[in-house]
């Protein structure tokens, strides 16, 4: 007989258990629910990134302190051997990045702000965040860096948080929607941007503001607070480390400065500073315009060529040498600071005095003797040959197939400038401009802030470098004249040339789409009709499987083929949606044939209901988003009269993005089989039942202007845009007719 108190027990613990239980699985639940949040997905990247950051700088610092170390143990060994050693170590640390980038990952060279303004459209490009990019840009950039040579690190970082949040969003954990749905993961890798740039000088606002302008075009207002708080998480570790390793007493700037702050300046010394803005912004576009003839000079001169493919370490080893060797301290680089970092040279630079009036027996003036040699020389020799290095030398670095940056570079040559702009105003006003009050003049020092944001903001084309310089130095003494002279770089820039980011998409080759021109009244002018191609090739309801496989193996690369709906006389765009390969057919055996239809046994890779016939993207930069050719019936008219024929039954039609085939590999052997079968079908029509077809495809009306169709590409990411008149299907614009047209709009003759 069982005990009453017992079970009573029994059933008490049993109770508690089962609470227990679900306390324990509501907690689960709650963790999981927080884990998979936004904001936690985007503070664990700032903490990543953070931490990235000051291990690549820690490590940067340590081989820089072991390259001076063999500097010095070389002394007693003359010259000579300091400078192999100088150059030796710089020319391995290059070389080995190089190696990498080459034999490991061609997609971890360069800066990475291009490619990604380009994934942001919405362009594919494989390999592009993979992990064993991630690898190589981390290693590479740790050794381009250490080399002493002028390269900086904010595109590099940009990529490297794109990798890193490419891989959170991976983890079903974090962000378990992110990899379908192709909107949220732009904007993480929006937020991405924005945490490399503020990691690099533990900028938030600056940072978020920045990637802003150079990697986007329209921007949504919901993603503000995403960027703010990953790159605030981010900029937080970074500094805090900084603090806990001892590197610095407290947290502070990245180069904290000391000017005047209670009467800073006054308003007759803004003539001036529009002066240094305007030439900042003619040195800017000379900057871009002579990489461009480097870049060209690489790409185009025979000899060049033929040394570039015979082994991807010359190039790189004679840059290394060129620089390096100009660059060494115990040769020509101890007359313009050699072997200073670009941080060290920035510091010297910002300084709150004239170099005139140097402290005598003091640290500071006998580092500037040893840096910058001022005892021996007058100090307009070093400054100008610095600017004038540091000009060209990072023009020629950031051609290497290396990981680099180019931001921190033009920075430092844009202080210089500045710099020498305001050691030149005291020796030409010795007593000062001529104000009202009784206010001090802007120190050299301010100068330089002054341009550095400017010169940088022409060849960036942002803006937002007066609000990073303001992070950078702690102050915002001289904002109002940074900003300004900001403002008029970028003017006299625009004018002249194209940003280097947009330069280096250009050169690479990869869809982009250039800005409306600024005083253009011609964009309102210009209408679809002016610019699209009218001849495209397209299949309907009544194309036989015979028809089909006509037009693809005349045209062996096609990828996008138009789908015409005849028989409905409501005129709609629809486009189709679905994630399951299906047979055009009923019969089984063509789904084994989606892959053998021409030359033989050569795949069709898709067949995608759009206004166009485009060509598969090659290897440079995705040519299919806009080749104008394909897109014309230049050559293809007697394979496309069958086609065309069945679009002059009815003029009333409904268009139709078409199915896409999943790409299926097989064996020679089943050539034969599926020819038959073809053979045994090709008056078949081409079924597409039991589709799923959602009213997305975008058009427009041939008479809207170039302006409206500027707007529709950039805040849609479109690649191709179908115009109609009354319903029907009369045109297409795609990125190149899109692009030629605003880069000939001055000149450009309507239809």
């Amino acid at each position: 007989m069982n005990n009453p108190s017992t079970d009573n027990t029994d059933n008490d613990q049993s109770k508690k258990q089962k609470v227990y239980r679900k306390s324990l699985e509501n907690v689960y639940e709650i963790l999981i629910n927080c884990m998979s949040s936004d904001w936690m997905f985007l503070a664990v990247l700032g903490i990543l990134m953070g931490t990235f950051s000051f291990g690549i700088d820690n490590c940067v610092r340590k081989l820089r302190s072991f390259h001076f170390f063999l500097i010095y143990q070389s002394v007693k060994w003359g010259v000579v051997f300091q400078w192999c050693t100088w150059v030796g170590f710089a020319l391995f640390l290059i070389l080995f990045a190089a190696g990498l980038c080459h034999y490991v990952a061609p997609e971890a060279a360069g800066s990475g702000i291009p490619e990604m303004k380009t994934l942001l459209r919405g362009v594919v490009l494989k390999e592009y965040l993979t992990f064993r990019t991630f690898i190589v840009k981390v290693i590479g950039l740790t050794m381009a860096l250490s080399s002493s040579l002028p390269l900086g690190k904010e595109g590099p970082f940009v990529h490297i948080a794109s990798h890193l949040a490419t891989l959170l969003s991976k983890w079903t954990i974090f962000m378990p929607h992110a990899q379908e749905d192709s909107y949220l993961n732009k904007e993480i890798l929006a937020a991405a941007c924005a945490v490399g740039v503020a990691s690099t000088y533990g900028a938030p606002v600056g940072g978020v503001l920045f990637s802003i302008e150079v990697t986007s075009v329209f921007f949504p207002l919901r993603n503000y607070w995403r960027c703010f708080l990953a790159s605030l998480c981010s900029a937080i570790v970074f500094r805090l480390l900084t603090v806990a390793f001892a590197e610095a007493a407290t947290v502070e700037a990245f180069c904290p400065t000391s000017f005047p702050a209670e009467f800073p300046f006054d308003i007759l010394y803004l003539i001036p500073v529009c002066l240094l803005g305007a030439m900042c912004g003619l040195f800017g576009a000379a900057f871009v315009h002579l990489f461009k003839l480097w870049t060209k000079l690489i790409k185009q001169t025979k000899w060049v060529l033929n040394i570039t493919k015979r082994s991807p370490f010359i190039y790189p080893a004679v840059v290394v040498l060129l620089i390096a060797t100009l660059n060494c301290p115990a040769l020509c680089g101890k007359y313009f600071a050699g072997g200073l970092t670009s941080k060290e040279s920035v510091e010297y630079l910002f300084q709150n005095f004239s170099w005139t009036n140097v402290p005598k027996n003091s640290t500071i003036n006998d580092n500037m003797n040893k840096y910058w040699s001022l005892e021996k020389t007058n100090l307009f020799l070093p400054l100008t040959l610095f600017t004038m290095n540091m000009f060209w030398m990072t023009a020629m670095s950031i051609t290497m197939a290396v990981p680099s940056g180019t931001f921190i570079p033009i920075f430092v040559t844009g202080a210089g400038f500045g710099r020498l702009f305001g050691e030149i105003i005291p020796v030409l006003f010795p007593n000062g401009l001529p104000t009202i009050n009784d206010v001090p003049n802007i120190t050299p020092g301010g100068y330089a802030v002054i341009g550095a944001a400017a010169f940088s903001g022409s060849v960036t084309r942002a803006i937002s470098t007066s609000v990073v310089v303001i992070e950078m130095t702690g102050q915002t003494t001289y904002f109002l004249p940074t900003i300004i002279a900001v403002l008029v770089s970028n003017a006299v820039c625009s004018r002249l040339q194209n940003s280097l980011y947009d330069t280096i998409i250009c050169n690479k080759k990869l869809p982009y789409l250039p800005p409306i021109p600024p005083t253009s009244s011609a964009v309102h002018m210009v209408t679809a009709k002016d610019i699209m191609i009218d001849t495209v090739h397209y299949l309907t309801l009544n194309t036989t499987l015979g028809e089909m496989v006509f037009l693809l193996r005349k045209y062996p690369n096609l990828d996008l083929v138009k789908l015409i709906w005849p028989k409905q006389p409501n005129v709609e765009l629809f486009e189709e949606k679905y994630h399951q390969s299906r047979s055009t057919t009923d019969d089984s055996n063509y789904l084994k044939s989606n892959n053998s239809l021409y030359n033989n046994s050569s795949l069709i890779k898709k067949i995608l209901l759009q206004q166009s016939v485009c060509e598969r993207p090659g290897e440079e930069a995705l040519q299919w988003l806009n080749d104008k050719n394909t897109l014309r019936d230049s050559n293809a008219e007697d394979s496309s009269k069958s086609i065309q024929s069945a679009l002059k039954k009815n003029r009333n039609m409904v268009l139709l993005p078409l199915l896409k085939l999943h790409e299926r590999r097989h064996s020679q052997e089943d050539t034969n089989t599926i020819e038959r079968w073809i053979s045994g079908h090709w008056n078949d029509k081409l079924k597409y039942d039991n589709i799923e077809i959602d009213p997305t495809s975008v058009q427009l009306l041939e008479r809207s202007s170039l302006h409206k169709i500027h707007t529709l590409f950039s805040l849609l990411g479109l690649h191709i845009l179908y115009v109609t008149k009354l319903g029907r299907l009369v045109g297409v614009v795609s990125l190149k007719e899109l692009r030629e047209a605003l880069e000939n709009v001055p000149t450009f003759v309507p239809r």
